[in-house]
């Protein structure tokens, strides 16, 4: 279960790259709270 109890504040969405992935869920997180998201992974999603 990814802890997302401790955030960080910014302006607005974050653009973030998660490299390494294999299952899409650090993505979908991320999307889900508004940010631009992308992801270099290891194995199709």
């Amino acid at each position: 279960m990814l802890d997302t109890s401790q955030t960080f504040s910014a302006d607005g969405p974050l653009r973030i790259l998660v490299g390494c992935e294999t299952s899409g869920v650090m993505r979908r997180s991320m999307a889900a709270r508004g940010h631009d998201v992308w992801s270099c992974d290891l194995l199709p999603a």
